[in-house]
Formats: C-alpha cells, sequence, structure tokens
C-alpha cells in the first residue's frame, strides 16, 4: 500500500470514530467547539496528499524520466559546403588570335575583341587620300603584316568600310555609300592577290550609319572615317582550333 492510500485511510477512519462519538454522545452533538476538527483533518489530508505527490517527482531519476519531460538535444548543426557557381567564365571566344595580332602590329591598327569577332580598324587617312578608294603605299605597308596571320588562320573576315555623315558628290562617288563600298572592295582584292582564299572574304559599305563618335567635331568625323577588317569567330570550334600555329 503506498503512503498516499494509508494517509487517506487513516483520514477516513478518523471522520468515522468522530461521526461514531457524535451519535453516541448527545452532548457532543450540540457541542459546536468540537466541530472544527473535521475540517482540521481534511486539511492534513489534503497537505499530506500534496507532500506524497511532490515526493513522487523528486523520486524520479533519468532512467526514470518520462520522454514527455526530457529535454530533446538541439540537433547538431552541419556546415552546408560551397555551392559552386555553375557559370562560365567569361572569356573571349577569340582572344588568343587578338593576342597575336597585339604582339605583331604597331598602333596604327586599333585591336578590338569581342565575343565572337576580333575587329582590326584602320583609320581611312592611312589606308586611303582624301575622297579615294586606291591604296596608298602606306596602307600597303599597313596591311602587310595582316597578310600572314589572316592567311593561316580559318574564319571568315569582312572588310567594312566607314565614312562620316558629311556628304560627297563625285563622278567617281555619288554619295559615301559608294565610297565605302569602293574602300571596302578595294582592301578585299589586296588581300585575295596575297593569297587570302577568295571565298573567306566579303566587302559591305555602311557609310555612316554605324559611327563610333559623334559627327559635330572634327575629331570625331575622323575616327569614324574608318576600314574595319572583321574577323569572325565560327560556331562550334575551341580556343585551341583559334591558336594561330
Amino acid at each position: 500500500m503506498s503512503q498516499w492510500q494509508a494517509a487517506m485511510g487513516q483520514s477516513s477512519k478518523a471522520r468515522n470514530n468522530l461521526a461514531i462519538q457524535s451519535l453516541d454522545d448527545p452532548e457532543a452533538q450540540d457541542t459546536e467547539g468540537e466541530s472544527w476538527l473535521i475540517s482540521y483533518l481534511d486539511t492534513l489530508t489534503l497537505l499530506l496528499t500534496m507532500f506524497v505527490v511532490l515526493l513522487t517527482f523528486a523520486d524520479f531519476t533519468d532512467e526514470e524520466t518520462p520522454e514527455a519531460v526530457k529535454v530533446v538535444p538541439k540537433p547538431e548543426v552541419v556546415p552546408r559546403p560551397p555551392i559552386e557557381s555553375k557559370r562560365e567564365p567569361v572569356e573571349e571566344a577569340v582572344t588568343p588570335l587578338g593576342g597575336v595580332l597585339l604582339d605583331g602590329l604597331d598602333d596604327s591598327v586599333q585591336v578590338q575583341v569581342e565575343k565572337d569577332r576580333v575587329n582590326l580598324v584602320i583609320s581611312d587617312r592611312i589606308l586611303f587620300d582624301v575622297a579615294e578608294a586606291e591604296l596608298r603605299p602606306q596602307g600597303l605597308a599597313t596591311l602587310d603584316p595582316l597578310i600572314p596571320i589572316l592567311k593561316n588562320e580559318p574564319h571568315r573576315i569582312t572588310v567594312e568600310g566607314h565614312t562620316d555623315n558629311l556628304p560627297i558628290t563625285t563622278d567617281q562617288f555619288p554619295s559615301n555609300w559608294e565610297l565605302a563600298s569602293a574602300r571596302a572592295a578595294s582592301v578585299v582584292r589586296y588581300l585575295q592577290r596575297q593569297g587570302i582564299a577568295s571565298d573567306r572574304l566579303r566587302a559591305v559599305g555602311y557609310a555612316d550609319t554605324r559611327p563610333v563618335a559623334k559627327n559635330d567635331n572634327p575629331e570625331g568625323r575622323s575616327a569614324n572615317r574608318r576600314v574595319e577588317i572583321v574577323i569572325h569567330h565560327k560556331s562550334g570550334q575551341t580556343q585551341q582550333d583559334l591558336q594561330i600555329e
């Protein structure tokens, strides 16, 4: 029998004895001074019961602690490995070719390396006289270092003729369209004579439709009068294919 059950039995027994005494003794029934004893015993019973309950919980060991009462340990935080970026490094597809050109040319030719092309920009005053489309000796000397490089690489070549926006009207060139196209064709014919396959060459005249500077000052107009030799990158070729032997 548990302590709590024993305490409850003693309390019940005491109340029963008191009730029997009250029935046997008529004087006790009239005595109000002893009625507090029942309330006192009830209070003792409640206190004893609460003490037993507290004592019962205090006796729990770690093995006896209910699962609901146990403190769940914090899960170990495992650091995540850094996520490697899937993004490919930004590299110009024809950078090796651009590097070769930069090493072999002087300042008269500007090399512009883009994602799918290399632009060789040459001022018109180096290649041609004013309002003319015949290559000057200085222009030939500028183009000659390009010939071995252009001849040994496999890409398509476009020669673009560009002018400023000042109108031109001559018997040979009624407008800038004819002048730009004739200059581009003159360079293409020279490259072909130097052994570059004709099926790789193309001449295009843009006149003043693709300026690189403003045409409202002499410096800007001079920058716009140019010839660009564009070396196109063929899709599917690797950088190793682009290396110049």
